[in-house]
């Protein structure tokens, strides 16, 4: 017959004291509540971003900003939700007529705050350096010439992490070229036509470039390189007939 001395639990050998398993258990259950309610505003999250995105193909900026807003509270922690709000603001400022610089200004200001998050949460993803490079090259030619320097400190480090991307380089020629910078334009043109010697945009660049820079002769030589590469481009075609005028 068993003794009732025997019979009693034994609480001191526990190796698990009861009051720590109920702290266990609390706990799983609290961090099933967070994962669960984590999953549910991320999901939340993403409906509210692809409501925006379809506002945002329909040139409803001001209304898809809203919702990215809202994006954020809930999953800050994503980086390409501060890219696509950045993305609204900036086409919002486009679309502004010309003479709302402080309305254009301040929406390029937020849109800027936005994708320096989206760089921090994610600082090797090439695209927000090179979003933000064409931000500040749009500041730059539209209401403040001293973003320039932003604009290419912004596109030659997206160069740097992805220094055979052949648009990367003729997107920062364009930049200097829009701001009357020809000789870099051409370097960076050139740059370009190493990678890939089949880059029409590169070989149209050079040519207004050159124009511009009075060397007429190697600018119909460069619209020639272009159209034996895509004989259907009309505006090589047009720049090539203004040169023999």
């Amino acid at each position: 017959m068993t003794s009732a001395a025997s019979a009693s639990p034994q609480w001191k050998d526990d190796p698990v004291p009861l009051r720590w398993r109920m702290y266990a258990l609390v706990g799983a259950a609290l961090l099933l509540a967070v994962a669960i309610r984590v999953e549910a505003a991320s999901l939340w999250a993403d409906t509210l971003v692809a409501r925006a995105r379809t506002l945002d193909r329909a040139g409803r900026w001001d209304e898809s900003i809203d919702l990215y807003q809202q994006a954020h509270a809930l999953a800050p922690w994503q980086p390409i939700y501060y890219q696509f709000h950045a993305e609204a603001l900036y086409n919002l400022a486009r679309a502004l007529p010309e003479e709302a610089t402080d309305l254009k200004a301040g929406l390029l200001e937020a849109a800027d705050r936005n994708l320096a998050e989206a760089r921090r949460l994610d600082p090797l993803e090439l695209e927000y350096h090179t979003n933000a490079g064409i931000l500040h090259a749009y500041w730059s030619e539209a209401i403040d010439p001293d973003h320039l320097e932003a604009a290419v400190a912004f596109l030659e480090q997206a160069i740097r992490l992805a220094p055979t991307r052949v648009d990367l380089w003729i997107t920062l020629a364009h930049v200097y070229h829009n701001h009357g910078m020809y000789e870099e334009a051409l370097s960076r043109y050139q740059a370009a036509l190493e990678i890939d010697p089949e880059a029409v945009d590169a070989y149209y660049g050079a040519a207004l470039a050159w124009q511009m820079l009075g060397q007429e002769e190697r600018a119909r030589e460069a619209l020639e390189m272009a159209l034996e590469r895509a004989p259907d481009c009309e505006a090589c075609q047009s720049a090539l007939e203004e040169l023999g005028r």
